[in-house]
């Protein structure tokens, strides 16, 4: 298997309840790159604005702050999450390509034989 440790962001970790997560925090603005094919790269950043409308500073996310689809998740009792791609700007979709039809000399030579 492909255990691997995953950690919330420091800015986060001090959350005890969603209560906290959604009412005293306000909302969470996230910036990231564009979709890309890589795997081991993404970058994005986040911050909090709070319910009066200030802002807090800027964090950095990673892609150590990813959890990619399938992933089970383990002894903790809550997660919130956010969803950042999907449908063809997920990973898995930009690393899907269509392979083109192999065929041999001699198929090849036979279906202009055929079509002729």
């Amino acid at each position: 298997t492909s255990v691997k440790f995953k950690k919330a962001v420091r800015e986060t970790q001090i959350l005890n309840t969603i209560e906290e997560f959604t009412e005293n925090r306000g909302k969470l603005k996230v910036l990231m790159d564009s979709p890309v094919k890589d795997l081991y790269k993404w970058q994005g950043s986040a911050r909090w604005i709070f319910p009066d409308g200030s802002e807090a500073a800027p964090f950095n996310l990673d892609v150590e702050n990813t959890i990619w689809r399938s992933s089970s998740i383990r002894r903790t009792d809550w997660v919130v999450g956010l969803v950042l791609y999907t449908g063809r700007q997920t990973k898995m979709g930009l690393n899907m390509e269509h392979k083109p039809r192999s065929a041999n000399l001699l198929d090849s030579r036979l279906n202009i034989a055929v079509l002729a």
